[in-house]
């Protein structure tokens, strides 16, 4: 019954934190003036910066307002599996370069806050069998108030596959991805411009159930988005096939 009771604390403080910002972000909005200049002695570039300025709720400043700091080896959400396997009509080095181009992550996959290669892997961490490139990554991912970050090991084949691991974090208790590029088969009487089949998995838990339900939902919702803008993403970059 308290975790039922915290959980729900949890959601009713998301909503309570949403609307608290709006009409702040409104009423500054209707002072922008169309053809840049002050209006009402307010600048745009003040406006702005006000607007950009809502507060920002971070999932581990939640748990501790509740009362449940992120657990060491206590409950956790149960674990969540997204699968999705598709045909394109692009090569597996066109599709691999997309994917392995973790830089570019935040220009178009939703709720992707930030994306950034930091280095090489360290060589003491166990590489995954067959990697030829390995490297860490920050990744912040966001929606409304809340923003968070974390680091991913990603390992990468070129031309074959590509997959990521969180490291340890106060969010996840297990997070990773994995992409397979496999080539299509041709027979003689098949068109002769290359298809890839892209196999996708996407493994996820939560170290806490308060966390599950506020983020939760951004998870599922990225799941099933992925392969879709990945796919776009393909189409602005190569052509529709």
């Amino acid at each position: 019954m308290m975790r039922s009771s915290s959980i729900k604390a949890a959601t009713e403080l998301v909503s309570i934190s949403t609307r608290a910002t709006s009409p702040i972000i409104a009423a500054t909005r209707r002072q922008l003036p169309a053809t840049g200049a002050r209006s009402g002695g307010l600048s745009l570039r003040a406006t702005r910066s006000m607007c950009s300025s809502r507060p920002r709720l971070f999932l581990n400043d939640l748990a501790k307002i509740l009362g449940e700091a992120a657990p060491k080896g206590g409950p956790s959400s149960q674990p969540t599996r997204y699968t999705d396997s598709k045909v394109l009509n692009y090569t597996p080095t066109e599709l691999y370069a997309i994917v392995s181009d973790v830089d570019s992550y935040s220009e178009f996959l939703p709720f992707c806050t930030e994306s950034k290669v930091t280095g090489p892997a360290p060589k003491e961490e166990e590489p995954n069998a067959g990697a030829t490139k390995r490297v860490h990554a920050e990744l912040g991912v966001g929606f409304k108030s809340f923003r968070e970050r974390y680091t991913s090991l990603v390992e990468m084949k070129e031309g074959e596959w590509v997959a990521a691991t969180a490291l340890p974090h106060h969010l996840f208790q297990h997070l990773s991805t994995r992409w397979n590029f496999v080539p299509c088969r041709t027979t003689p009487s098949s068109s002769s411009q290359s298809s890839t089949r892209i196999d996708f998995s996407l493994d996820y838990a939560f170290t806490s159930p308060i966390y599950n339900a506020v983020a939760g939902g951004i998870f599922a919702e990225l799941s099933k988005k992925m392969m879709q803008s990945f796919e776009e993403r393909a189409v602005e970059l190569y052509g529709k096939r």
